[in-house]
């Protein structure tokens, strides 16, 4: 799935199991991650470079992005604007 200007297309990390306290925590509370991995990168929009490559792993605002499903997985497009941080691949 390619990325459309001033969007990137991100697959989220799978949830955890357990909470920061140890709870095991079930299928029916757990939420979607706001850290996902980045697949592709739309090119740059009104004069705002895109920092993030393919291989990055971005930090979001939670909930953001439109799903979409992509070869039997869940995938979500997000705006570059609606990410907080990301870790650059080596």
């Amino acid at each position: 799935m390619k990325a459309h200007k001033g969007n990137i297309v991100v697959k989220p990390y799978p949830p955890d199991d357990t909470s920061e306290g140890g709870i095991v925590v079930p299928d029916s509370f757990k939420q979607r991650p706001s850290k996902a991995y980045v697949l592709s990168v739309g090119k740059e929009v009104n004069g705002r470079k895109m920092n993030f490559k393919e291989g990055d792993t971005v930090f979001h605002v939670k909930g953001a992005g439109t799903p979409e499903f992509h070869n039997g997985e869940m995938l979500y497009i997000l705006r570059d604007v609606d990410c907080l941080a990301f870790i650059k691949a080596n």
